[in-house]
């Protein structure tokens, strides 16, 4: 498995960084929440959890990677990004 940061730049707190909190964790399954997956463990919430929280790089990129390998084991949700034809 290749092992991807990501980031985005509307992260409030850290600025360039992915908040996955809306998507994933768990307090966002129940309508009309935003996690439409329903995909919610305590331990991606752990981990979104100090994704939000540590001003400690290693550690939260660390969370990143872990919260990452369980998306990609579990299968969620199909990522769909279609090629540029051209």
């Amino acid at each position: 498995m290749k092992e991807i940061l990501i980031y985005h730049p509307l992260h409030q707190d850290t600025p360039g960084l992915w908040d996955p909190h809306q998507s994933w964790h768990s307090s966002n399954t129940k309508t009309p929440g935003t996690n439409r997956s329903g995909f919610a463990t305590n331990t991606t919430d752990s981990l979104i959890q100090i994704i939000r929280t540590s001003s400690d790089v290693q550690e939260r990129d660390l969370a990143y990677k872990k919260f990452q390998a369980i998306l990609y084991e579990e299968q969620p949700q199909i990522f769909y990004f279609p090629l540029q034809q051209g």
